[in-house]
């Protein structure tokens, strides 16, 4: 192994149960080549979660795929912002869920070749793949296929607080002026109007004011439950994170005991053949006598 981006290249399509003994014997013959800088940052690779590896082949195999969704994510950027020629929001949103969508298939076969496919690790993939095309450096990291870690899939406004340009005051005017303009008429009819109707109209109203107060305490719950959902994905992701890299200490100590058994056995052997040549001595000196 030649360079660093060839071991990196390599770990990309290590299995996780294989990565820590492939990254470890990438990281000697590096070091053996004299690399020791490289050798140093391939050591420091993270035993990646199987959600990861699966955005890392994605970006190695299928990178127009890839390459689509993050094209659809700036598209949708630029249509919640209001500029250039993104086209409208839905367009947009539809174009980044279809490239999604593509993605999300690939992985689920991938997932299934690994005997790993379940519900949970295909939402991971695609929590790491919406929030890798949105953010600049996991974007990077994912373009070239080295991400390390799962991340947690941002919310509606996923353009780290980008927002529609200010309503001008003429806007706001125009919009205001078909409602001042349909407010006197409302009143003189409501004037002229027999008392049944306005009894009619009070329970219409009282009717839409419970339908938009239904409305926003649904909107509400789903906000609330979008939350949760989120604090459960991110607090399973550490968990995964925790049992991973426990799993990678547990090897780390099992090879570090395999290397004291076999250095005590050498030692334990050189010892003998220190006695075995001590002995040897002895009896020459013997024979060879004052």
């Amino acid at each position: 192994m030649a360079t660093l981006k060839e071991a990196l290249a390599t770990l990309a399509t290590v299995p996780p149960k294989d990565f820590a003994r492939q990254r470890d014997a990438l990281a000697v013959r590096l070091r053996e080549a004299g690399d020791t800088t490289a050798a140093e940052q391939v050591k420091a690779r993270r035993v990646p979660t199987l959600p990861v590896w699966i955005v890392n082949r994605l970006a190695l195999e299928h990178p127009d795929d890839v390459e689509a969704l993050i094209v659809a994510a700036d598209r949708v950027k630029t249509a919640q912002l209001g500029r250039g020629q993104g086209g409208t929001l839905a367009t947009a949103t539809a174009g980044h869920r279809a490239a999604l969508d593509r993605l999300r298939e690939r992985a689920g076969v991938m997932l299934r070749d690994a005997g790993g496919a379940t519900a949970d690790k295909l939402l991971r993939v695609q929590n790491t793949l919406t929030a890798a095309a949105v953010d600049a450096q996991a974007r990077t990291a994912l373009q070239a296929g080295h991400l390390e870690r799962e991340l947690t899939a941002p919310g509606f406004d996923v353009f780290g607080g980008a927002r529609p340009p200010a309503m001008r005051p003429t806007q706001r005017q125009e919009r205001a002026r078909p409602r001042a303009e349909t407010a006197a008429p409302r009143a003189r009819i409501a004037a002229t109007a027999p008392p049944g109707a306005a009894k009619a109209q009070e329970r219409r109203r009282a009717g839409e004011a419970e339908r938009a107060a239904r409305q926003e305490r649904t909107a509400r719950a789903q906000t609330a439950v979008t939350e949760a959902q989120r604090q459960a994905i991110a607090a399973h992701k550490d968990a995964t994170d925790a049992a991973e890299r426990l799993k990678e200490l547990l090897e780390q100590a099992q090879q570090a005991r395999r290397a004291l058994r076999e250095r005590t056995t050498a030692a334990r052997q050189q010892d003998l053949s220190v006695k075995h040549a001590q002995r040897a001595l002895r009896t020459a000196e013997r024979k060879a006598g004052p």
